[in-house]
């Protein structure tokens, strides 16, 4: 079970970094498509926003703690910060990079869970993961 808690916490901590990546680049945005791309950075940041609570109450079904500080967060995951993005382009290819990350660390959680006979929180994972495929083909399409 420490392999399992490992996994649905990093998952976890890239989920939210991610989230916290894409609503900085929402505000910060300086680009000639700024008006479109603040809306669909809205929109991907508010989508993955709504997951963060059931994350962290699906870990807490483990007997799990859930990282609580910025610190925590962002020395478990895999998704680094990014400073001083201002350019759609970049913003799109991060959270692309990103995003492939993020479903990488679901994949592993989703497959242990499965080991470990955790299917309510598996289920919840293959959600997460489709939502990440659906937001990676979104920003490709918009390279």
């Amino acid at each position: 079970m420490d392999e399992l808690n490992k996994a649905v916490t990093k998952a976890f901590a890239n989920t939210f970094v991610y989230y916290y990546k894409a609503h900085a680049f929402h505000w910060n945005l300086r680009d000639k498509d700024f008006p479109e791309f603040h809306g669909f950075f809205g929109d991907l940041w508010e989508e993955v926003f709504e997951a963060v609570d059931p994350f962290a109450e699906k870990i807490r079904t483990l007997q799990t703690d859930v990282p609580s500080t910025m610190g925590q967060l962002i020395a478990l995951a895999n998704i680094t910060e990014q400073p001083n993005v201002i350019a759609k382009d970049l913003m799109v290819a991060e959270l692309l990079s990103d995003g492939e990350t993020i479903i990488n660390s679901l994949r592993e959680a989703y497959n242990l869970c499965d080991l470990y006979g955790k299917f309510g929180f598996e289920n919840f994972l293959a959600e997460r993961i489709d939502a990440h495929e659906k937001h990676n083909w979104m920003l490709r399409s918009s390279m």
